[in-house]
């Protein structure tokens, strides 16, 4: 657990705000969307460019893989992006929207959660 003071945080498949490309252009996206709805941030999630290859990371993985997970938004025949979560906490309240994605990428589900803190 670790406890979170105000700001843009991102997480992907590694430690809270791993310098990733794909995770510092979304918050980068975040900071200049400058708005609270959902729908331009899910837009953002739905990024499939992918970097550079001098900025991919090193994860153990072939350099061929690391570009294919460069992109916020994955998908091939085999591997892809299967869920999406949009997290925001602002003036006590708390919004939560995750989408669920198939095989093909087409959306299953969406839920969403709004609490008052």
């Amino acid at each position: 657990a670790q406890l979170l003071t105000a700001g843009t945080y991102g997480l992907s498949n590694a430690q809270l705000n791993t310098p990733w490309p794909k995770l510092t252009r979304l918050k980068q996206g975040l900071l200049e969307l400058n708005t609270g709805e959902e729908a331009p941030a899910f837009a953002l999630l739905d990024d499939n460019r992918q970097a550079h290859p001098d900025a991919l990371p090193h994860t153990g993985v072939s350099q061929e893989w690391e570009q294919l997970l460069s992109s916020a938004f994955i998908h091939t025949p085999d591997y892809g992006t299967r869920a999406q979560t949009y997290l925001r906490i602002q003036d006590r309240s708390l919004l939560m929207v995750e989408r669920s994605r198939g095989q093909q990428a087409q959306l299953l589900s969406e839920q969403r959660l709004q609490l008052e803190l």
